[in-house]
């Protein structure tokens, strides 16, 4: 009678023992070929281009889209947005102050020092050396943004004075771009980002993001309008 409960017992350990190992066996199966939430994607022509978003995904498209194969980015933070300067140069950035850097095309991504951890939104370079990264994180002289003029080698915090959370950040060159962000927040710098003039639409939209064809045609997006 007292051999039934041992029985059970080795069975039970058997049974936890094989769900274990199937455990460590899951692999995506749809969507392929990951299901983690995509934040931003950036694309250096009609076919290469990648994706970045929640729990440290990167993939990386050849085809235009048609196929991706996932990057291993080494970190489990979220990613809110990526830019390439070209097919294998670029830079991907998120929460708790996470910037990484790719000189291979993504097939090794190594982490930048952004300065104290903050909330990353957006990122865009001008070149190989001139770079700037928008975030959540107020100071005293406003909302910060992170530059750099090294490649990301060191980043310097530069407070804009926007009042709110930036969302998206844009230059044309080394010396002009925008910042845009929450409650119609516009600014822009022809110094390379040391200082900011604040622009208006006369709106109270939140901004998501930013683009410029050339210093005068400015476009911005953003769907949440705010009472004035």
């Amino acid at each position: 009678m007292k051999k039934a409960p041992l029985l059970s017992l080795l069975l039970l350990c058997t049974a936890l023992s094989s769900a274990s190992a199937q455990e460590h066996a899951w692999t995506w199966q749809n969507p392929l070929p990951q299901g983690n939430t995509l934040h931003a994607t950036d694309f250096v022509d009609a076919q290469t281009g990648w994706a970045v978003g929640e729990a440290g995904t990167i993939v990386h498209t050849t085809d235009g889209g048609d196929t991706w194969t996932v990057q291993k980015s080494g970190t489990p933070r979220n990613f809110s947005d990526v830019h390439f300067l070209d097919a294998v140069t670029g830079w991907a950035v998120g929460r708790s102050g996470t910037v990484l850097h790719t000189t291979d095309g993504g097939a090794a991504w190594t982490p930048q020092d952004g300065g104290l951890p903050a909330f990353f939104t957006d990122v865009h370079f001008a070149d190989a050396d001139h770079g700037w990264i928008s975030t959540h994180e107020r100071l005293a002289a406003g909302t910060s943004i992170r530059v750099t003029t090294d490649g990301g080698t060191t980043w310097n915090t530069v407070t804009t004075g926007a009042t709110f959370d930036l969302r998206g950040v844009y230059f044309v060159d080394a010396s002009t771009g925008w910042i845009v962000g929450v409650a119609g927040e516009i600014l822009r710098t022809d110094d390379g980002g040391v200082t900011w003039t604040p622009q208006t639409d006369g709106l109270r939209d939140t901004f998501w993001d930013v683009a410029a064809l050339n210093p005068d045609t400015v476009l911005v997006v953003g769907p949440e309008r705010m009472p004035l």
